[in-house]
């Protein structure tokens, strides 16, 4: 039998050999042929999914600066005006601007860097293009990532790649792969995401030798420490790796928390820093700690409609807790995540789609309205707050697809992720200008005072007061305790000649902030236009008492004393200027005041 065998064995082994000279069989030929290389089945859909990608964002490079952040944090910021070796070191040693993410910073740098031999004639000295280039890129990056995650957690191409493009393709992704000052949220959440891969390909990989376990093992904290430099908010990478971990790896609950210890250590350590930075005192109103998780409820249930219906998306949503403690809803927000759980738990695979769940979740968390952050003052929900986040959903829908992998299923999804390209196409398209974002924003919320004064600053920096008085007489009587706004108003209404109503809101930016020297020069500006020459000169020296070197008050005063023809007074203010604009090395104006004085001398003074 064994003799039998053997020859039985020897004759298929030859069979093969011989199928395998002549070509194969008929069969296996015809296989070969119907088969992809593998290098187009591994390749293919990244290059699927990046180009969706820029056809439905690439539109972004055309785009201008925001009026939101972006002068803030790139355009008007001393760090890169000009960029130096100092100022790329500066936010590693501590907080600028009220935020430490140093590792933005000098992606912002080496952006900064780039675009200015490619500026324009315009007002900017960047191109706006090399950072939404910068941004889109990231956004690539990020979703592939997605993608090599779902794979390796389900083992499923074609699931992993309907997940990376829902991931992708999601009208609530386009805020921050739009808006310049959302890098630091989009470059975070590209650390956070390769960390995340380095985790589970680690985990996945039973046979790897000691030295490249702990490669990967330092890989991943690199990129967790890495991202909260990045930003802050990557404090929830830790507890995600953990429920992937755990939910989807089916690791031990102890083991896969002892391995996160170091990143979790950094993580509270940086959190630290960076609450402390920001602080509480630019807020005009704390909720109370008994509301917060009221508020918190109000938050995940807003963002769960949105995730759903993706419609009326925008910048400003208005919805800061002083805004929505008053009204019913609030009470009941919190039924809508706890419905979901409870409909999610009686479902087939029910740990599945509770463990995507946690993780939406839990991204969200700081964010929520559990503790206190600067952008609460417009409001508790953004968009750009979501983006990792739409990582609990993506993986959901990679396992639904691995679960249920049935043709018309899939072909149904991939319909409605040609709608939700659609509409991210046509939100992205309102981050276009100015006008179209912040008109697109007013049209959804009216109310909205960031959005109101937003547009009103940019319609009174382009030289449209009447414009821009419209939006700030709004934005004022939305926030009226607002100095910026009270301030810009009353230079709307000083470029339109109504002097007599600019008055008032420069004496009331001196009441809300008396120390604020700007304000009382421009009420005397105010003041000297409307012929009021010695309320002007009582303005100017509270100026002057505040900042006495800053030769444009002198230069005022002097003014406003030939005005009220004392001429004396305006005489010596006049030397008082000259001396100070010759010591600040201004020698053209110095010698602009000095023929001024001698005209003024000759009883031909410029006024």
């Amino acid at each position: 039998m064994a003799n039998r065998s053997d020859r039985t064995n020897t004759a298929t082994a030859r069979t093969k050999s011989a199928a395998g000279d002549s070509g194969g069989t008929e069969q296996e030929r015809t296989t070969r042929t119907a088969t992809p290389p593998d290098w187009l089945a591994r390749l293919g859909p990244f290059a699927l999914l990046i180009g969706v990608i820029v056809v439905v964002f690439g539109q972004t490079a055309t785009f201008d600066f925001a009026p939101i952040d972006d002068a803030v944090l790139v355009t008007s910021n001393p760090l890169y005006n000009p960029t130096s070796m100092e100022h790329v070191w500066r936010p590693w040693r501590e907080p600028v601007l009220h935020l430490y993410m140093p590792v933005t910073y000098t992606f912002y740098a080496i952006e900064a860097a780039m675009s200015q031999p490619f500026a324009g004639a315009g007002k900017s000295a960047f191109n706006p293009a090399v950072f939404h280039i910068g941004n889109l890129l990231l956004h690539c990056c990020n979703a592939s990532l997605v993608l090599i995650l779902a794979q390796l957690i389900t083992g499923n191409r074609l699931a992993a790649l309907l997940a990376a493009l829902f991931f992708a393709l999601h009208p609530l992704q386009a805020e921050s792969v739009a808006w310049i000052s959302e890098t630091k949220g989009i470059l975070c959440n590209c650390f956070c995401l390769a960390g995340l891969a380095l985790l589970v390909y680690r985990i996945r990989r039973e046979q790897l030798s000691q030295a490249n376990w702990w490669a990967l093992y330092a890989g991943m904290n690199l990129a967790f420490i890495l991202a909260l430099l990045s930003k802050p908010l990557a404090i929830v990478v830790v507890p995600i790796a953990w429920i992937i971990s755990v939910g989807f790896l089916q690791r031990s609950a102890l083991i896969s928390a002892l391995e996160l210890v170091p990143s979790a250590a950094v993580a509270v350590l940086i959190s630290i820093i960076a609450k402390r930075a920001q602080g509480d005192e630019l807020l005009t109103f704390i909720p109370p700690a008994a509301m917060r998780p009221l508020i918190a409820g109000d938050t995940v249930a807003f963002y769960l409609y949105k995730l759903l219906l993706p419609f009326a998306l925008t910048v400003d949503y208005a919805r800061s807790p002083e805004s929505i403690l008053p009204t019913t809803w609030i009470w009941v927000a919190w039924l809508a995540p706890v419905a979901l759980f409870a409909a999610l738990a009686l479902l087939p695979h029910r740990k599945t789609w509770l463990w995507a769940l946690a993780i939406f979740v839990v991204s969200i968390l700081p964010v929520s309205g559990l503790v206190s952050f600067l952008f609460q003052m417009y409001s508790t929900v953004s968009d750009r707050y979501v983006y990792l986040a739409m990582l609990g959903p993506s993986l959901a829908i990679a396992w639904f697809f691995t679960f249920y992998a049935r043709p018309n299923l899939v072909v149904g999804f991939v319909v409605l992720l040609s709608g939700l390209a659609l509409l991210s196409s046509q939100q992205v398209a309102t981050w276009k200008t100015a006008e179209s974002l912040l008109g697109h924003a007013l049209r959804v919320t009216p109310t909205g005072y960031l959005s109101r004064s937003c547009l009103g600053n940019y319609y009174a920096d382009a030289g449209r007061p009447q414009e821009a008085i419209e939006h700030l007489l709004r934005a004022a009587e939305l926030r009226p305790d607002s100095v910026a706004v009270q301030h810009k108003l009353g230079g709307a209404l000083v470029a339109a000649g109504r002097f007599s109503e600019a008055i008032p809101r420069f004496q009331e930016v001196a009441r809300l902030k008396p120390d604020y020297a700007e304000g009382h020069n421009d009420l005397g500006v105010a003041f000297g236009k409307a012929k009021r020459p010695q309320e002007a000169i009582a303005a100017f020296e509270q100026a002057i008492q505040l900042k006495p070197e800053d030769v444009d008050f002198h230069t005022h005063l002097m003014i406003a004393y030939a005005q009220a023809n004392e001429r004396e007074q305006a005489m010596q203010a006049a030397e008082r200027s000259i001396e100070l604009a010759r010591s600040q090395g201004n020698q053209q104006l110095a010698a602009d005041l000095e023929a001024w004085l001698r005209k003024y001398r000759a009883n031909q003074p410029q006024r």
